[in-house]
């Protein structure tokens, strides 16, 4: 009898140890990965400006690192408008103390989406070890574009789909950072090895010219 008890026992146990080395480990690959919180803001001021054209089939997401307003000129494209005085870029010397983390990427704009016009949802940004870690998510409603070009709306079945380029800029304190991570919806979709002087990934994503908005 307690043989047959010591038994249940021991295999009950293990179920449960083997069912939370389970949990442990979902969680640790949907999870950032710690570290101490970053102070950030959202830049929503409404610069004149759009993120110049990439190739969204060979380069999904953008990331950036800016730190110049020369960096800063190479992500986003003014948009002018005549008689209209407005702003194309944050004043310089933001950069004497902060710096700017950009993600882009492009979405199928069907109009579901537009109850929440920003589709990212920042959940935290971390530093670990002199890594950066910015976790976000994907409001529900925006679909990420599978590989169409950003240039020209699409069709699917009987709905008209434009395409379109979104992006959120992250303030954050300037500091000593080795490397950026992005965690997209519980997953890692890019990195920068700012160490290595890397800023922008891809390297070259942009079309000469920043193309349409």
């Amino acid at each position: 009898m307690f043989s047959n008890f010591n038994g249940h026992l021991l295999r009950t146990t293990m179920c449960v140890f083997l069912e939370a080395m389970g949990l442990a480990a979902a969680e640790s690959a949907v999870s950032p990965r710690g570290g101490s919180p970053v102070a950030y803001e959202i830049d929503r001021t409404s610069y004149r400006n759009f993120v110049s054209n990439w190739d969204a089939k060979a380069h999904p997401v953008v990331m950036a690192y800016i730190q110049s307003p020369k960096q800063y000129r190479l992500v986003f494209h003014p948009a002018p408008v005549m008689f209209e005085k407005c702003l194309f870029e944050p004043d310089p010397t933001l950069y004497e103390t902060k710096a700017i983390v950009v993600v882009a990427r492009v979405f199928k704009v069907t109009g579901d989406e537009l109850a929440n016009d920003d589709p990212f949802e920042v959940q935290s940004i971390t530093k670990k070890n002199g890594v950066l870690i910015v976790s976000y998510t994907i409001h529900a409603g925006w679909v990420i574009s599978n590989g169409e070009t950003n240039r020209h709306p699409c069709t699917s079945g009987n709905t008209r789909i434009s395409l379109g380029k979104r992006s959120i800029s992250l303030v954050v304190p300037r500091s000593a950072i080795s490397k950026i991570v992005l965690i997209e919806n519980g997953v890692e979709v890019g990195n920068l090895n700012t160490a290595a002087g890397t800023w922008i990934s891809p390297t070259s994503p942009f079309i000469l010219g920043g193309g349409h908005p």
